[in-house]
């Protein structure tokens, strides 16, 4: 039995992000919605939106809300679409497989309060709202979230779906993404272990507003330990290795060191959320897209992690997408 204290932080902590998600909900419908019945409409239909009204996060995150949005759909045989163009549209990257998730020309999506409901999935107790989605509707869903409820779903339906299979259902990466993988790919020439390294802000690097920075000597620290890791990798793993991180001062300095069969990629990754758009962040999002596309190539993943540094979950789903294996590492 959990202690009282404990349950009454995760009780607070449920109420205070059920009230932020409330008011994100509210705003939406304010700038978006029309209190007007909007006239001829697809009933029925849902709708995944990644527009920039609500922060979500990067794009683990995005792939996380969009796929258990899609199980829910598949699970009810309901028509399942993705509205992606914040920052940038997701077709640029990411292109039907073989379920096709783009609007079709005769679909109406309508933002009218009367025509269509947001359910906006940041929570646990908020995925109820995805789950009573009626198997034929008068009206519209717009979805919204960041979170994998898939084992909750397939509980609630008795289904065994699994990531890698929505995943490739899905998604296949665009001639622009194909060519780029294939090219690294390559260049590694062979089998090969991804060792990923999410710093965040911690080398002042990477433009991420909750996190902190360390002083100079402190980063030093940390890099060289988090080298050190990758030289003692080096030795033991039989295999090619790629090192991918957030941050391009670390990527440099692993860069430096020369060592023999140790990869790295080209090019500065952004956060979704703050990058912003435009023609000049289009190779920093197409780096974001590379690096989960290499995880998923590779023989396994390996987050690891060091003081102060957050586990990311982008190098997990990575492998869950693909259903390779995933390792945590926690240097001390």
């Amino acid at each position: 039995m959990p202690a009282p204290d404990n349950f009454l932080r995760r009780i607070v902590g449920d109420y205070f992000r059920f009230a932020v998600n409330f008011f994100r909900t509210a705003s939406v419908y304010r700038k978006k919605y029309t209190s007007q019945k909007a006239g001829n409409h697809t009933p029925s239909l849902v709708v995944f939106f990644v527009d920039g009204a609500m922060i979500h996060g990067g794009l683990g995150d995005r792939l996380k809300g969009i796929i258990s949005a899609y199980a829910v759909c598949k699970a009810k045989s309901l028509p399942f679409r993705i509205c992606f163009d914040h920052p940038f549209m997701l077709q640029d990257y990411l292109v039907p497989n073989r379920y096709d998730w783009i609007t079709k020309p005769d679909e109406r999506i309508v933002f009218s309060k009367k025509c269509a409901k947001i359910i906006n999935v940041h929570n646990y107790p908020q995925s109820n709202a995805l789950f009573r989605i009626p198997s034929s509707s008068s009206i519209q869903y717009h979805v919204y979230g960041n979170m994998n409820i898939l084992e909750r779903i397939n509980e609630r339906f008795a289904t065994h779906f699994q990531w890698a299979d929505l995943f490739d259902e899905l998604f296949r990466p665009s001639a622009l993404l194909a060519e780029s993988i294939r090219e690294h790919i390559a260049r590694i020439g062979g089998d090969y272990v991804t060792l990923h390294f999410r710093f965040q802000q911690l080398l002042g690097d990477f433009c991420d507003p909750d996190g902190e920075t360390l002083p100079l000597s402190r980063r030093e620290w940390l890099i060289r330990q988090c080298l050190d890791y990758v030289a003692e990798q080096q030795k033991l793993i039989p295999s090619q290795i790629l090192v991918l991180s957030d941050s391009h001062s670390f990527i440099k300095r692993v860069e430096e060191q020369a060592m023999e069969k140790v990869h790295t990629l080209p090019g500065n990754v952004v956060h979704m959320d703050y990058a912003g758009s435009g023609d000049g962040l289009l190779p920093a999002h197409l780096k974001t897209f590379l690096d989960f596309f290499m995880l998923r190539h590779a023989i396994k993943a390996v987050t690891v992690v060091a003081d102060r540094m957050r586990i990311s979950e982008f190098p997990l789903y990575a492998a869950l997408s693909a259903g390779i294996p995933h390792e945590t590492v926690h240097l001390v």
